[in-house]
C-alpha cells in the first residue's frame, strides 16, 4: 500500500497548485483524515480510498470559473485512465 500511495502522490503532485488549499499537503491531510475515519468504520477498501484521496483534486478550477461545479466530474474523468494504468478495475 505504501508503494501505491507514493505513486499516486507523485502523479497527483503534477496536477496540484502552490495554493495551500490545493497543494500536495492538502492531499496528505485528507489521507490522514481518511485513515482515521476508515479505522472507525471497519472494513473499508483502503486501496479505493487511497485512489480517491490522491486524485480528487487533480482538476482545480478557479472559484469564479463558470465550470467550478463540474470540477469533480472533470477530475473523475481524468482519474479514470490514471487508475486503469495502476490496475484499478
Amino acid at each position: 500500500m505504501d508503494e501505491l500511495r507514493l505513486k499516486l502522490r507523485e502523479i497527483a503532485d503534477t496536477y496540484m497548485t502552490s495554493v495551500a488549499a490545493h497543494d500536495l499537503g492538502h492531499l496528505d491531510r485528507v489521507w490522514t483524515s481518511v485513515e482515521e475515519i476508515a479505522a472507525g468504520e471497519g472494513a473499508a477498501d483502503m486501496r479505493v480510498l487511497l485512489g480517491a484521496t490522491y486524485l480528487h483534486d487533480i482538476v482545480n478550477l478557479p472559484k469564479d470559473s463558470p465550470d467550478r461545479a463540474k470540477a469533480s466530474a472533470f477530475a473523475a474523468d481524468m482519474a479514470a485512465p490514471i487508475l486503469a494504468g495502476l490496475n484499478y478495475t
